[in-house]
């Protein structure tokens, strides 16, 4: 496959999953934003129920050991002073309990949204990573992982990934 169409598939693939995240947070009343812009106006974006706004910051370029633009998201937690980064987290593939390893050029993070995708009030956050080699012997399928906001933040306890490659989504 040349690099033009290779390149022509990623961005294909991608639109397909940025349909599907995008009619899944439509469904449940998420605001939805272009990558870096999830949480900037306060919309649904309390991961931990304290009341404050939370922010997502994509930082899908960003070098994590030898996974060179394999993305990240910065996450910072609202409170009554405004923004703290001090109970912040940095999302990547690279963290415990969140599936898969950041690798050259995945770009976790190039666009996210939130929703509460789960019902229990608090706000979730998916991340898509359009560049993700998710099944063997495909490149650039993408995936969107999903991290639960709770008591404490958003954890990857029970987090999920979703591809097109998923039972029941089509691609």
């Amino acid at each position: 496959m040349g690099r033009n169409t290779a390149a022509a598939e990623v961005t294909r693939r991608w639109r397909v999953m940025a349909v599907i995240a995008a009619v899944a947070a439509v469904a449940v009343g998420a605001s939805v934003g272009p990558a870096g812009a999830v949480g900037a106006l306060g919309v649904g974006s309390d991961f931990n129920g304290d009341g404050y706004a939370d922010l997502a910051i994509s930082i899908p370029f960003e070098t994590l050991g030898s996974g060179q633009e394999g993305g990240a998201v910065q996450v910072l937690y609202g409170s009554s002073t405004g923004l703290i980064a001090v109970a912040g987290h940095l999302w990547s593939q690279n963290y415990a309990g969140i599936a898969d390893t950041a690798e050259h050029g995945d770009w976790f993070g190039k666009a996210v949204t939130t929703g509460d995708f789960d019902g229990d009030g608090f706000t979730d956050l998916a991340i898509g990573v359009p560049a993700e080699d998710f099944v063997a012997g495909n490149t650039n399928d993408g995936v969107v992982h999903v991290l639960y906001g709770s008591t404490v933040g958003l954890t990857p306890t029970g987090s999920q990934i979703w591809s097109q490659d998923n039972a029941g989504i089509p691609g």
